[in-house]
């Protein structure tokens, strides 16, 4: 049944899907709780409040946006932490059933492969975090133009590199050169795994849990 659904390339990497599956299918409830028979996911525990989010979103709040977008939030657990720090932050993502277990209000969900954004404002900083690499390539061009509309500047943490095929909605797998040539001006493109390096915040180390 997944040769119905996913092509391969020789690599094992899913390369595009049947369209007559929704991407919202796809990221469903069980992708995140413990991963989608079909598609992968978050396996074991499945989707949490990582305490790599607390690294994140002190990398965000270092560039001193005044007002954030993030782009795929997933349950907004970066956005919380920007809104705790008394940033503007709202999050857009595909996925209802991230809605229903939001970590945080000012929640729009909204496939951005599908619309314009529909937003009459602009933001200091359109933010995302291992979402560009799920985005179907053909999306892109879209994507930018919005971005360009709606942000002044941009920070992007993206996977460079293929996880063999585990998780099944990862359709766009590039190097950092090919990433950055089609960002707008003034968006930073960095590896994923450079946005959780560091020591956790105090707050996180010592907390209560």
């Amino acid at each position: 049944m997944i040769q119905q659904i996913i092509e391969w390339d020789q690599n094992g990497s899913s390369i595009s899907f049947d369209p007559e599956v929704p991407r919202e299918q796809m990221l469903s409830r069980s992708y995140f709780d413990g991963g989608h028979p079909l598609f992968g996911g978050y396996g074991g525990l499945g989707y949490a409040d990582f305490p790599v989010h607390a690294i994140t979103a002190q990398r965000v709040i270092e560039r001193h946006p005044q007002s954030v977008l993030e782009l795929g939030c997933g349950r907004s657990y970066i956005v919380k932490r920007l809104q705790d720090a008394g940033i503007d932050a709202c999050g857009v993502d595909i996925s209802k059933h991230c809605l229903m277990t939001r970590a945080a209000d000012r929640f729009w969900v909204h496939d951005a492969c599908s619309a314009p954004f529909q937003f009459l404002r602009r933001f200091d900083l359109i933010f995302s975090m291992d979402f560009f690499d799920h985005v179907p390539e053909k999306f892109l061009p879209l994507i930018a133009f919005e971005m360009e509309r709606v942000g002044k500047h941009g920070l992007h943490g993206i996977n460079f590199e293929s996880d063999g095929g585990g998780d099944r909605t990862r359709c766009c797998i590039h190097d950092k050169a090919w990433w950055k040539a089609r960002m707008p001006p003034g968006h930073e493109v960095v590896a994923k795994q450079e946005l959780e390096q560091g020591p956790l915040p105090p707050a996180v180390r010592d907390g209560d849990g």
